[in-house]
């Protein structure tokens, strides 16, 4: 299915969250999955989109899904708003007919208009952009859909309202996803410095100010439709070598911190062993990502399958809110402002200890990530 995006009408003519009303309609289509029509003629159905109408990437979606029979135009309009020019899809033999009548755009869209048999209204968030009073109510609504169902209690009260106001500030500069992943990997390692120098409150701080700038790389490439296979790897990669090493930091920092004594000791010999065990579940956990063509760790699942107990099945669920980045950064914080820095240690190692075997008992991901293709 091809698409023409129809200049804006109204008097608004600046940018929402960083891009056009006309690009922003152009790169929703083409993110999902749709072709830009060189001319109003051409083969197959077409998609008449008039810029003014804005909404996620769920509403491009939608729009794709919706079968258009050859002889057939449906109009698609916005939940409560009927005065706006809608959504035209055009079926093929009408998409000829019209072109053959009309070759400039705005009088075939007309007549599209006049040939609507059936009109829909967008189950999914859209609104009309023609002014300053709707762009905010458009902002507000592209801003609302970063949020993920996925996303823990942490994430969810605390980290998103703060990285979507972020986001929002950064979506007028030239900033890309790969830049803020950067970005945030940077900060996430002067976390792991200050916990290895011993400064364990503004160390561990950091590190959850990092794990609140993690989101902003996602929400702009949802924003601006900038999502690449390369950004969601240098997303997970980042994540996972900037946990591990703030953990193996801070058993640095104790080590020094305690002169080396044996308790100092004890607790470095602990970060270094979590470090280790992470190694072949993070392995395992990449190996599994790429045959499956993905790098979204949060798509596998944890709990061993069909094959597991229903204990195993049963703490996995009950667990899965404390291994996320968001809960478990937190936690850390709470510990290094208790004064028991020692505890991330602990719990870092523990953490690791019961991912290696919970790793080496599931069988099937185990089959998936190393046994034959």
């Amino acid at each position: 299915m091809q698409f023409l995006v129809m200049p804006a009408q109204g008097a608004f003519r600046g940018t929402l969250l960083g891009l056009t009303l006309e690009e922003r309609s152009r790169r929703m289509l083409r993110a999902a999955g749709l072709e830009e029509a060189p001319e109003w003629a051409g083969p197959g159905p077409l998609v008449v989109h008039p810029a003014e109408v804005v909404g996620p990437g769920a509403l491009g979606k939608a729009v794709a899904a919706v079968p258009v029979a050859a002889d057939a135009v449906v109009a698609l309009v916005p939940g409560g708003d009927s005065d706006g020019r809608p959504i035209l899809l055009l079926g093929e033999e009408v998409r000829r007919r019209l072109s053959d009548r009309a070759g400039v755009l705005d009088g075939a869209f007309g007549m599209a208009l006049a040939a609507v048999g059936e009109r829909r209204v967008l189950e999914v968030p859209a609104a009309v952009v023609r002014d300053a009073r709707e762009a905010a109510r458009a902002r507000r609504l592209l801003l609302q859909a970063l949020r993920k169902p996925i996303d823990g209690l942490v994430s969810r009260t605390l980290n998103r309202p703060v990285s979507i106001r972020v986001s929002a500030l950064l979506s007028g500069t030239p900033l890309t996803p790969n830049h803020l992943s950067v970005i945030s990997f940077g900060i996430a390692l002067l976390g792991a410095l200050g916990m290895a120098t011993g400064h364990f409150v503004i160390g561990a701080l950091v590190m959850h100010v990092a794990s609140v700038l993690d989101g902003c790389d996602g929400e702009i490439a949802r924003l601006k439709y900038l999502s690449s296979r390369i950004g969601g790897w240098l997303d997970t990669i980042f994540d996972d070598v900037s946990n591990n090493v703030f953990a193996l930091a801070t058993g640095i920092g104790l080590w020094r911190f305690r002169d080396g004594d044996a308790t100092g000791r004890v607790l470095l010999g602990l970060a270094v062993a979590g470090f280790l065990l992470a190694v072949p579940t993070v392995a395992t956990t990449y190996r599994r990502l790429v045959r499956r063509g993905t790098s979204d760790s949060g798509a596998l699942d944890y709990s061993g399958g069909e094959s597991a107990s229903a204990l195993r099945r049963a703490v996995t669920r009950w667990l899965a809110p404390l291994v996320k980045r968001d809960t478990y950064l937190l936690i850390f914080l709470g510990m290094a402002i208790a004064g028991i820095p020692w505890a991330i240690v602990v719990f870092y190692f523990l953490g690791a200890l019961g991912a290696a075997a919970t790793l080496l008992s599931d069988r099937e991901a185990l089959r998936e990530a190393w046994g034959p293709r």
